[in-house]
């Protein structure tokens, strides 16, 4: 997790606050959540009736004349601030055996207790058994359905009240239980005190209920006596805090263990996956599906071949076709019919990841026979200005968009491949570790699938940048070998129109052709062209090495496959710590029948135990 717990908390808060989330998401209608249940007699002071009724649906009118007392809805009222923890407290009504006419029902009496005893079933959830301590303890229904509810008493923490209205005489009997020498539990009792009727008849925004409640536990005989961490609703606090946590660890140990352990496996194996060497102690059989450096490198040059093939729409003067072989590697021809390639290479195909991957495309090699001098004419003859003997610089701009038509889907389709792989090897690790247990790895991946999915995005919308910044930005470079080239095609002009063999003298300059190119006969449209042709290809060539690199080593190789934050990192030790116990529980925890078969062999053990005694 991210946050870190603050000073003095007993257990990790952002661990709490998913489990309220996954309440809000009623996840606790289908999976057990740890939880505080308060629970007690009718005499708990509710929230007033006017304050939930209209919320609650609480004003509609039973046939009886009475009011609908009771709900199976939850009211959510949620606390916060810097200085609140993070827990729910599930308050349900208090039980009662009597109906009150025009207040309460028999139904209503049906509907609480089978209320109060669903949420005290629960296996995970934390039970205050709340008790007024102006009352007998030992005759309170609540604590015989706790004990009821929870055999092993591991679950039940008893909550006493209204110290001040205890009978005088009465006190050591609350000083016993408080004290563990009456009315045990194994979690123990915490005393509290609540403002009275008087306190809160004055209405007084300065009230301070802590301040008081403090004040009676160390001013008032016998409880200032008492333990400090068992009186105030402080204590009570980080008792609570104390309970859950313990509660989370003990619910779920084997399987943080386990999956712990699966992790630290799974990142030695993917060490040596990115080293592209054979480990002599490798957890799994090195099979060719998990050399995920190798099929990254070799798909780069596939990617670097299909841009020098495919990435420009026509041939620049000069140039033949580049035809990609199976192997992706060039082959220089002098056919002129295009060959064509398809943008994705790997076939593997993953249903939860159709949405952000580039289809596969088909793109046609470019054709020679189709002249570039006779667009470039047509495109220059539709834009041209005032210019003398030159071209409007956005004219470069222009044609280059054209002439890079194809990086896009080249890219995506590469950066897809890429995505795959990465998929594939996560996916076939997993299944590796796991020992075809098909479950749990589907756990892994239905828990990663969110982040995954969003650092797959990211290497895609890098890969957008990159194409936006390169095809769609003015065209600007600072690579020397821009003007090299230039300075190159003007010499192969000269050495190819100036220079004549001779057998005797060797290579020869012919006067004649050196004044032709230094004042060619061409009119201004015509050299227009051929200079925006030869700046055009200059510039082609340094923006294409540009680009294939920027797509491989920062869309590709930082955030997919050896940067920090890559898809493949993210099954981790530290991911496992960060999982609630609910998505533990749901990639590692046993399965209902299981768990159903296990509790029943359990039971079976004990009374074979108890007839084995009898026996003796």
């Amino acid at each position: 997790m991210n946050a870190k717990a603050k000073p003095g908390a007993l257990t990790d808060p952002e661990l709490l606050e998913k489990i309220d989330k996954l309440f809000e998401l009623n996840v606790g209608e289908y999976v057990h959540l740890p939880q505080l249940l308060v629970v007690g007699d009718q005499s708990r002071q509710p929230l007033k009736r006017t304050q939930a009724e209209e919320i609650m649906d609480l004003h509609e009118s039973l046939g009886s004349g009475a009011k609908r007392s009771f709900s199976n809805d939850i009211l959510k009222i949620e606390v916060s601030g810097p200085k609140e923890e993070h827990f729910s407290v599930i308050d349900v009504p208090g039980i009662f055996k009597r109906a009150t006419s025009g207040v309460t029902t028999k139904e209503d009496i049906a509907m609480v207790d089978k209320m109060v005893d669903g949420y005290m079933e629960n296996q995970r959830s934390i039970i205050l058994a709340v008790v007024p301590a102006n009352v007998d303890a030992a005759t309170q229904d609540i604590l015989q359905r706790a004990e009821e509810c929870d055999l092993d008493g591991r679950r039940t923490l008893g909550i006493l009240t209204k110290p001040d209205l205890v009978d005088p005489g009465a006190e050591q009997n609350i000083m016993d239980i408080i004290e563990g020498t009456k009315q045990r539990l194994k979690l123990g009792w915490c005393l509290v005190k609540n403002p009275g009727q008087a306190d809160l008849a004055k209405d007084d925004e300065n009230f301070d209920r802590h301040g008081s409640e403090k004040d009676f536990f160390s001013t008032r005989e016998p409880w200032s006596r008492l333990p400090r961490d068992r009186v105030g609703v402080a204590a009570l606090r980080t008792r609570l805090m104390q309970i859950l946590g313990e509660m989370i660890h003990r619910e779920f140990p084997q399987q943080y263990k386990y999956l712990t352990s699966l992790a630290s496996k799974y990142q030695q194996v993917l060490q040596h996956a990115l080293s592209a060497h054979d480990p002599d102690d490798s957890l799994v059989t090195f099979s060719d599906e998990l050399r995920l450096i190798t099929h990254f490198v070799n798909r780069n040059m596939v990617f670097a071949d299909d841009m020098a093939a495919c990435g420009q729409s026509l041939l620049f003067k000069d140039d033949k076709p580049e035809v990609s072989n199976e192997h992706g590697s060039k082959i220089n021809g002098p056919q002129t019919t295009p060959g064509v390639i398809q943008t994705r290479r790997c076939k593997r195909k993953f249903d939860d990841l159709d949405d952000i991957l580039s289809p596969d495309r088909r793109i046609s090699e470019p054709d020679g026979t189709k002249s570039i001098d006779a667009w470039l004419a047509e495109v220059h003859y539709c834009t041209r200005g005032l210019e003398l003997g030159t071209f409007d610089y956005k004219l470069l701009a222009k044609v280059f968009r054209h002439q890079s038509a194809n990086w896009e889907n080249i890219a995506f389709g590469y950066i897809s491949d890429i995505i795959a792989t990465v998929h594939s090897f996560i996916n076939d690790l997993l299944q590796k570790l796991c020992h075809d247990d098909d479950r749990i790895r589907k756990g892994i991946l239905t828990t990663l699938k969110e982040e995954l999915v969003k650092r797959y995005k990211d290497a895609i919308h890098h890969t957008e940048s990159l194409l936006k910044s390169e095809r769609k930005g003015s065209p600007i470079t600072m690579d020397p070998f821009f003007s090299e080239h230039l300075d190159k095609r003007y010499r192969e002009q000269i050495e190819k129109n100036a220079f004549w063999s001779n057998s005797h003298n060797g290579n020869v300059v012919k006067i004649d052709s050196l004044v032709q190119i230094a004042a060619p006969k061409t009119s201004n449209t015509e050299h227009a062209i051929a200079d925006l042709h030869d700046i055009l290809k200059s510039y082609y060539m340094v923006a294409l090495k540009r680009f294939v690199d920027s797509v491989v080593k920062q869309a590709a190789d930082l955030y997919l496959i050896t940067g920090e934050d890559t898809p493949s990192k993210l099954f981790s030790c530290s991911f496992v710590g960060e999982l609630s116990p609910d998505e533990v529980d749901a990639i590692a925890g046993e399965e209902s029948a299981t768990q159903r078969k296990r509790c029943k062999l359990k039971r079976d053990m004990e009374n074979l135990q108890k007839g084995y005694d009898v026996l003796k």
